[in-house]
């Protein structure tokens, strides 16, 4: 038969590991999340500096930019 202890200490260690699972899946979930907000951010600053291209006004807009946010 198990005491008291053993049982107390069984029960912590399993919601110790469950805890640590809730923060793993969120961390998880944070990065799956952060990682499709940036995949669509460069999917729009693409698409815009492609539209200045297409206008053959991007050329030189393109370069700017590269200059400024090198910097950065």
């Amino acid at each position: 038969m198990m005491k008291k202890t053993e049982k107390n200490k069984n029960s912590e260690k399993g919601i110790f590991t469950d805890i640590a699972l809730l923060i793993e899946q969120s961390r998880q979930n944070v990065a799956t999340t952060v990682n499709a907000k940036i995949t669509i951010l460069y999917w729009n600053i693409g698409g815009r500096i492609n539209k200045e291209i297409l206008t053959n006004r991007g050329l030189s807009m393109v370069s700017r930019l590269s200059r400024t946010y090198h910097t950065i």
